[in-house]
């Protein structure tokens, strides 16, 4: 069994550090960009963030996810729950960027109250965060990961968020 920290106070501590610890690991500066890329998925000298909130109608999704040069990941996500529910918090697994064969990330989380529950959280970085924005997709099951389901089921659609942004980050060796 894997210790638990507390998804809220890591989520906290990365988003105010998150990028002064990825800055100081890099020996280049940060492209940041506003558009998915394609990149090899297990390209040892890049390290990866997705970082931000967006709005699904009356609930928020956000996300502090870092893809470290080992390829291991940290992070928290607070993923939408039922409308008068709040959200469900959640540690990073697992960041994957676009590729030749998906346009767009998937960030793996584990639910912390559910023991052994994953959902995988997809997003298009295609948005300014102004005029349009970003599109994401949720799916979850035991024991998933973004590597066994790379891309949303076809009843997971890609929605529009109504606002927010998301800011994906690569810094390389």
């Amino acid at each position: 069994m894997r210790p638990r920290t507390s998804s809220i106070a890591l989520f906290i501590a990365l988003f105010f550090a998150g990028t002064v610890i990825a800055c100081t690991a890099a020996s280049t500066g940060p492209v940041e960009t506003d558009q998915n890329f394609s990149i090899a998925a297990t390209d040892a000298d890049t390290m990866l963030h997705v970082a931000g909130s967006g709005d699904l109608s009356d609930v928020v999704l956000v996300i502090n996810a870092l893809r470290h040069f080992n390829g291991s990941a940290m992070g928290a996500v607070v993923v939408p729950a039922q409308r008068s529910a709040g959200g469900r918090a959640g540690d990073v697994l697992e960041v994957v960027p676009p590729n030749a064969t998906y346009d767009h990330w998937c960030v793996n989380a584990a639910l912390v109250e559910v023991d052994g529950f994953n959902v995988q959280i997809y997003v298009r970085d295609i948005g300014d965060g102004r005029s349009a924005f970003d599109q994401v997709a949720f799916q979850g099951s035991f024991n998933t990961s973004c590597t066994t389901s790379p891309a949303p089921e076809p009843e997971a659609e890609f929605q529009s968020l109504l606002g927010g942004d998301f800011k994906t980050t690569i810094r390389t060796r």
